[in-house]
């Protein structure tokens, strides 16, 4: 009687120790667990996808270069591919620039080149550098042209650029000095960006 009363003592003292055990080790488990699921990733910018923005108006360029009997007025119908990075920017590349100059001249882009830019929709400003081929005297010329940029043509004109306002009207406005170390030349693109305003 007293060898089944130690047996049946000894069986509960085993399944109390094994509980406790069981217990302890799931604690411990939680405890190593616990800190991962406070653990937050910091979210990687998103990029947008490219897409294409219509660029429509005109072009405007004055030069006192020989020759070049401006100012010049002339039709722009282009496109950009328009893409954001990862600080909200966006990125404007324009592959395709054709500007009919007269019967004889086409002004376009240099062989191999864009233009490129960027918008910057904290300001709605925009700045690019355009690169052209087939200007009289000079053959190539590379323009800086900005929304917040001003110059005073080689008329007398004050020319402004203007930002880009909620249905995508703009004016890029830059000049060029030394050309052909005594000439200079300025330029003016008044256009409108359709669709507009960009969106992610």
């Amino acid at each position: 009687m007293k060898r089944l009363i130690m047996v049946v003592m000894s069986l509960v003292v085993l399944v109390g120790l094994n509980t406790m055990g069981s217990s302890f080790l799931k604690a411990s488990t939680a405890a190593q667990e616990a800190p991962c699921s406070t653990i937050t990733s910091t979210p990687t910018p998103t990029v947008a996808k490219p897409g294409k923005v219509s660029v429509d108006g005109c072009i405007t360029i004055w030069s006192d270069a020989p020759g070049f009997n401006g100012p010049k007025i002339k039709p722009l119908h282009t496109s950009a591919v328009v893409a954001r990075d990862s600080a909200g920017d966006w990125n404007i590349t324009i592959a395709d620039l054709s500007i009919a100059w007269n019967a004889n001249t086409q002004l376009m882009l240099q062989d191999g080149k864009v233009a490129s830019g960027v918008f910057l929709p904290s300001t709605n400003s925009i700045m690019m550098n355009i690169p052209l081929k087939g200007l009289p005297l000079v053959k190539t010329i590379t323009f800086k042209v900005s929304t917040d940029d001003s110059a005073t043509t080689t008329d007398g004109q004050i020319i402004r650029g203007s930002r880009v306002d909620l249905k995508g009207n703009t004016t890029l406005v830059g000049s060029k000095s030394r050309i052909g170390l005594f000439f200079q030349a300025q330029m003016s693109i008044q256009c409108k960006l359709s669709p507009w305003p960009l969106s992610i």
